[in-house]
This record gives structure tokens, sequence and C-alpha cells, in this order.
């Protein structure tokens, strides 16, 4: 007398959906914690956000006719800011003369499947890295980050790039 095979295919469904958010958890972790480790090294060596700057090399979005005034006072608005939109702003430290750097995160609601396999609303958060870059031979603002992983992903880095872009 063995196992009826239903009975099977649901233990391993169970599994299988209990690892998947297991999976998330861990994966959310990795990403907070990465992210504070990158602050906590941009706090003790300065040098290292030109670096981090340099390796951001999507561009997202631009602003042409934009004054080296327009730059400082932007840079100085967003020393002031906790949040651009949705984004809350964890870290910021300019670069260089030209760059600024912005590490966000972002909450939001992803439509999943859970354990159960209904469909809902997830609440995730996302961190992002973005450097804010003045070309001052064009007079041009742009904001760059690192490709995304996914069209949510993608979304939120433009959407940012454009509550950067057309900020006053």
């Amino acid at each position: 007398m063995g196992i009826p095979s239903k009975l099977i295919w649901l233990a391993l469904l169970a599994i299988a959906g209990t690892s998947y958010v297991v999976y998330r958890k861990i994966m959310s972790a990795v990403d907070k914690s990465s992210v504070g480790s990158l602050i906590n090294a941009l706090k003790k060596d300065g040098t290292k956000a030109a670096g981090v700057a340099e390796a951001l090399d999507i561009p997202y979005g631009k602003r042409e006719k934009f004054s080296p005034i327009d730059f400082d006072s932007l840079v100085s608005t967003l020393r002031t800011a906790t949040k651009i939109g949705d984004y809350a702003i964890l870290y910021q430290t300019t670069a260089d003369a030209h760059r600024h750097l912005l590490i966000t995160e972002i909450a939001y609601s992803d439509f999943d499947i859970g354990v159960t396999g209904e469909a809902t609303d997830v609440k995730k958060n996302a961190y992002h890295s973005f450097v804010i870059r003045f070309e001052p031979d064009t007079n041009t603002l742009s904001v760059w980050s690192d490709l995304y992983s996914d069209t949510t992903s993608k979304f939120q880095k433009e959407a940012f790039s454009k509550g950067i872009t057309t900020m006053k």
C-alpha cells in the first residue's frame, strides 16, 4: 500500500512554495545587508564614492540646458532631502565636482503567488544606487545607475531619473 500520488504532489508543492518564500526572505536580507555594507564602506572611506559612481554606467535620463549653478542648487536641495518621490535616500555623497552619488530604497507592492498558491500583493523593498552627473561642456544633467534586473527595476530607475531631471 503506497502513498497516493496526489498527496505526494501536494507535499511537494507545499515544500516548493515554502522554499520559495524562504528564498525571497533570504535574498531580501542579503540585499539589505550588502547596501548596509556599501554605505559603511563609503562612510569609512569617502574616496570609494568615485569608484562606485564610475560603476554606475547605464544612463536613465538627462536634462539639457542645465547650468553649473543649477547643478549646485540641485545638489544642495538633495543634501537636505530625505525622500525623492517614493524613494528614501539612505545615503548620499559627492563623488567629485560633477558627480553626486545617492543610495536609495523604495517600498512597493508586487503581484506574486504566495505559499498557498493564491495570487496576492506582496510588500517588497528595492535598493538602487544612482549617480547624478553634470557635464559642463554640454550643460547636461544625467542620471546613471546599474543595469536593471527586471522590468520592475527598470521602471523604478526611470521614475527616479524623471523625478531628478524635472526638479526645479
